[in-house]
């Protein structure tokens, strides 16, 4: 038939009206939702700020990795961080550690005296294990090592470890290896088996039986220290 369009151009004028209701269906009908990071705003999806994962007309409901929230806005992290709060990092990005800090920092793989490492940081030993560098006064502290905040690993001179705390030597030792074992004595005692005892009265050395020097104000007389003359 002369004239007659082709059925192409009908079928193709069908599809159009088709997609153009569907567009406007689409404006106001939720089956049609807004896609992520946008919210509707009456007939139109407006897109959420940076950092929102989910918003609406008040502001941001939900963050990205990386932001926190903070009121109805999304503030991003410090840097490194995974995930945080409004004063600290509680997650890292790979390749980066959590400080005692807050902060993402590069691992390290040993640490000064007075501290420990943990998940590739330093941590400082806590006075209450005896840590030779403790927090706050550093008093009373016979840990030389530690492996944890509260295990010492070992001890300064003239304490021993046992388990995981130091313990004093028993009086007269140098360094010892437990309570009852004293390898060296200190001036004024002498060794005899694994323990260190007292020297006489006068001895500034001595061995079990004599004495080999004398304290001021006595003299040595037959391997016996007695008070000096005119004294």
């Amino acid at each position: 038939m002369a004239g007659a369009a082709p059925p192409w151009r009908w079928l193709a004028s069908v599809l159009v009206a088709a997609l153009c209701i569907g567009a406007a269906h689409a404006q106001w009908d939720d089956t049609f939702p807004c896609p992520p990071k946008y919210y509707l705003a009456g007939s139109k999806c407006v897109g959420c700020v940076p950092g929102c994962s989910a918003c609406t007309a008040e502001g941001c409901t939900a963050c990205d990795a990386g932001w926190y929230q903070s009121g109805a806005k999304c503030v991003q992290c410090p840097p490194y961080c995974a995930a945080c709060d409004a004063t600290t990092c509680t997650a890292c990005v790979q390749g980066k550690v959590l400080a005692d800090s807050g902060k993402c920092v590069d691992p390290v793989t040993s640490c000064p005296a007075g501290e420990f490492l943990s998940g590739g940081v330093c941590k400082t030993c806590s006075k209450a294990a005896g840590c030779k560098t403790c927090l706050g006064p550093a008093t009373n502290c016979q840990c030389k090592t530690c492996t944890d905040a509260l295990k010492c690993s070992s001890c300064v001179e003239g304490f021993y470890l046992s388990g995981a705390t130091c313990y004093p030597c028993p009086a007269g030792c140098v360094a010892c290896n437990s309570s009852i074992d004293c390898p060296t004595c200190t001036p004024g005692y002498y060794s005899k088996g694994k323990s260190c005892f007292p020297c006489a009265v006068g001895c500034a050395t001595c061995t079990a039986t004599e004495c080999l020097t004398c304290t001021t104000g006595y003299s040595l007389v037959s391997k016996k220290c007695r008070v000096a003359a005119g004294k």
